[in-house]
């Protein structure tokens, strides 16, 4: 970063306007540069001398010490960023990978397990099947009972179908 465009954003910084990304650059190039150091220092004295007078802030005589707790602060909420976005890149992804594992395993497992026929489960099937055949041929559902062997001989058919 530039000097000079580091020093078109010290009011930004010390009211809080910068994204994060901008404040660990700025962070960055404080640590490098003696003089943008001072004159960060110099502004945010000023500032807070102003707010002060306003009776917006109560400070102590200590502009040193203040101007150092607000580089840690900053500091520490660059940090905090940074964690929170390596969580947000990592966890995320993780969860719903898991998820769509446990998911695919929880399908398998159902699709596996094999029902038992018995005889009121045949019949029950059989009733189903009939009324599926007699409302998907247009030729049984005019007339439903006009040949009960070829519906008979229908559902067999389908019977040994799906019992393959």
């Amino acid at each position: 970063m530039e000097c000079s465009e580091f020093q078109k954003n010290i009011r930004p910084l010390i009211y809080g306007q910068l994204n994060m990304p901008k404040k660990e650059e700025m962070l960055g190039h404080l640590l490098t540069c003696k003089e943008c150091n001072d004159e960060l220092e110099i502004y945010y004295t000023i500032i807070n001398c102003l707010k002060e007078l306003e009776g917006k802030l109560e400070t102590s005589d200590n502009y040193h010490g203040e101007y150092n707790n607000f580089i840690e602060k900053t500091k520490r909420d660059i940090k905090k960023y940074k964690n929170r976005m390596l969580r947000r890149r990592v966890a995320f992804p993780g969860v719903v990978g898991a998820a769509v594992l446990f998911t695919g395993l929880s399908v398998k497992t159902e699709t596996d397990i094999k029902v038992t026929e018995t005889s009121e489960s045949r019949s029950f099937i059989d009733n189903d099947l009939s009324m599926r055949f007699r409302f998907s041929d247009s030729k049984v559902l005019s007339d439903p009972f006009v040949d009960i062997e070829e519906l008979a001989k229908e559902i067999e058919i389908r019977r040994r179908l799906y019992e393959k």
